[in-house]
């Protein structure tokens, strides 16, 4: 059984791309990725966070908790989707990575309207805000797997931006997918996210972010994905389709190349303008030592900064210090209490290290 960090965190598998962390909720627990992985994946293990998914017809202003995006021949409707891991809030700890996809099941087989649609379909695809949704729902742990984008202020629409007013998106850019006439039974469709992933990286500790996927209402993208089943882990109507998962969860992200944390700066090797932070032992408990070293390039000036530790759910639990570093090597204790002077429990714990407006951090395992 793996620990708690490795089920939250970097978890590794080989394909022919090499090292890849998928981020997958099996809410059933089925484990029906391991089992039947889908198509190119041969996963050793997956990362079973929360992950909420969501559409909203533009035409007639209907939300929806499962995920459709394009138009379709009898539903010209501009749908438009969004895809929030509730891992992202952890994705400033990783190194780097090569490239990231967004994959999920098409639905197909089943009467009425067609649930997917052959054709191409023009994506605006972007990173937006998601921490209106987070405060309505009383916080990230608490979101339903049935939510809806309910955030008036920036509505799910093809107009829609970072933030309201703005209609740009963060590492926004244009992708085009195209839906296949026939054989969609356990197949995935495929959307490349690395600019996205990318972006998450670099500013998750700032905020909440979700991938949204934007499609125009009009005859110009007449292709439409549904995906077979939602996040709730609710199989749809059987029908005459051959579905490829059985728990009902088929939205999930891929990241392939190297995306481990190391404990050091995100730039890798340490350079010596870069500071260093570390602890040791880790895991432990209760104690443990904080270590951070202030490179050469403030020996005239000491450097401003401080150190914060956050719980897995990105709430701050504990101040260690603030204030000047002079250069070398800083120790500070960390004893598992919050600042109000509770025991914490056992668990990932992330510590923030801020040196002259450069951000550094580490995971850390409480196992008490």
């Amino acid at each position: 059984m793996k620990t708690g960090c490795l089920i939250l965190f970097a978890l590794l598998f080989m394909n022919a791309f090499g090292e890849a962390n998928v981020y997958w909720y099996d809410m059933s627990y089925g484990k029906a990725m391991e089992s039947n992985p889908g198509p190119g994946l041969v996963p050793d293990m997956l990362n079973v966070n929360k992950i909420v998914t969501g559409s909203r017809s533009q035409q007639t202003e209907v939300s929806s908790d499962g995920f459709v995006i394009g138009n379709g021949s009898l539903d010209n409707a501009g749908w438009c989707g969004f895809f929030w891991a509730q891992s992202f809030s952890g994705f400033y700890n990783y190194v780097s990575f090569d490239s990231a996809k967004i994959r999920g099941e098409y639905r197909n087989g089943f009467s009425g309207v067609p649930q997917c649609n052959a054709g191409a379909i023009y994506l605006r695809v972007g990173v937006a805000d998601f921490q209106r949704m987070i405060s309505y729902y009383g916080g990230a742990s608490s979101i339903p797997l049935t939510a809806v984008w309910n955030d008036t202020v920036n509505p799910l629409q093809y107009t829609m931006g970072m933030n309201a007013p703005d209609d740009t998106l963060a590492a926004e850019r244009t992708v085009r997918i195209d839906v296949p006439s026939s054989g969609l039974d356990q197949q995935f469709f495929e959307i490349d996210v690395t600019p996205q992933i990318q972006w998450i990286m670099d500013n998750s500790y700032s905020g909440e972010y979700a991938i949204v996927f934007l499609t125009n209402i009009g005859s110009g993208s007449p292709g439409k994905v549904t995906l077979y089943a939602q996040e709730n882990g609710i199989l749809p109507t059987p029908g005459s389709a051959a579905h490829w998962t059985t728990d009902g969860n088929t939205m999930h992200l891929v990241v392939y190349g190297y995306a481990a944390a190391t404990g050091v700066a995100r730039t890798g090797a340490m350079q010596p303008e870069s500071a260093d932070l570390s602890a040791s032992p880790n895991p432990f408990n209760p104690l443990t030592t904080i270590s951070l070293r202030v490179p050469s390039a403030h020996k005239t000036v000491p450097a401003q900064g401080s150190i914060d530790i956050y719980s897995i759910d990105g709430k701050r639990v504990r101040t260690l210090v603030a204030g000047p570093f002079a250069p070398g090597l800083h120790r500070f204790q960390f004893d598992a209490i919050d600042m109000v002077g509770n025991r914490l429990p056992s668990g990932c714990y992330l510590v923030r290290a801020a040196v002259d407006g450069k951000r550094y951090s580490l995971r850390i395992n409480l196992m008490r």
